[in-house]
């Protein structure tokens, strides 16, 4: 390993307590570092079996966790990568920030304010997802408290998402306040939608939900498959080319319309 282009390593051994960070940073295996900052494109390397806690991430600095790694707050554009054996704990991830899952495992308590996670690979459990932020699975497992948009105030391309693509998994407590999802080739567990939260599924993709209501739109197509206990109040379920969706219980204000196939009766176990 070339560590010439490190401005500081922390080794074997070593404790190294840092006020700011705005240089290059490895901590090895066996190493521990305590970062107050890590600002103006600083990059923080943890490798396996090295650790780290640093208090915040931003400036369009970078941290890469391949060993354990705490992190109170990351935001103003920074980036935080998890990878092979990575362990990374976040408290907040706001203001247009990003963070990779490659492998390895993350436990983010919220992300807000157009930020940006992606899950291609590993494990990541997400406590809230909200203000306009993009959750996207693509082919990691990702299980989510709660995705809460807010509601009409924003234009269709800024809303509160979640993506779920390419083998991805995903499983979520409940979206509202007119979030979206959207699930192609790829499975989703939903508990609940509720507050004009939009559904979609294609492309082989198939989802769970327990409930859906207050005006939450369903649309199924292009072989796309959803099961579906209950439909409640005027939401709206729409399944066309190729789709199909089974439906346990309807209520008599909900709107079924389909070209594809709807099926009411028993809906399997998750």
């Amino acid at each position: 390993m070339d560590l010439s282009q490190f401005s500081i390593v922390v080794r074997p051994g070593e404790r190294v307590d840092l006020w700011a960070v705005s240089g290059t940073v490895a901590v090895l295996d066996g190493g521990r570092a305590t970062i107050g900052q890590v600002l103006h494109s600083g990059h923080v390397t943890v490798f396996r079996g090295g650790q780290a806690t640093i208090d915040a991430v931003c400036c369009s600095a970078r941290v890469s966790a391949h060993g354990r790694v705490t992190i109170g707050q990351i935001s103003d554009q920074a980036l935080a990568t998890v990878g092979e054996g990575g362990r990374l704990t976040v408290d907040e991830v706001l203001g247009c920030a990003t963070v990779l899952v490659e492998g390895g495992r993350a436990l983010i308590e919220e992300i807000r304010d157009n930020t940006f996670v992606d899950v291609s690979g590993g494990l990541a459990i997400i406590g809230e997802v909200s203000v306009q932020s993009h959750l996207r699975v693509s082919g990691g497992l990702a299980i989510v408290g709660e995705v809460s948009g807010d509601g009409a105030l924003s234009a269709t391309w800024r809303k509160t998402r979640v993506t779920v693509v390419n083998g991805g998994r995903a499983a979520i407590g409940r979206l509202s306040g007119a979030s979206r999802i959207h699930v192609a080739n790829a499975q989703a567990v939903i508990c609940e939608v509720a507050d004009r939260v939009r559904v979609e599924v294609r492309n082989e993709g198939q989802v769970h939900l327990g409930r859906a209501f207050g005006n939450s739109r369903v649309y199924v197509g292009v072989r796309g498959r959803i099961f579906i206990a209950e439909v409640l109040g005027h939401s709206n379920v729409s399944v066309h080319d190729e789709g199909v969706a089974t439906i346990g219980l309807a209520s008599d204000l909900a709107n079924i319309s389909h070209g594809g196939q709807v099926v009411f009766g028993m809906v399997p176990p998750w």
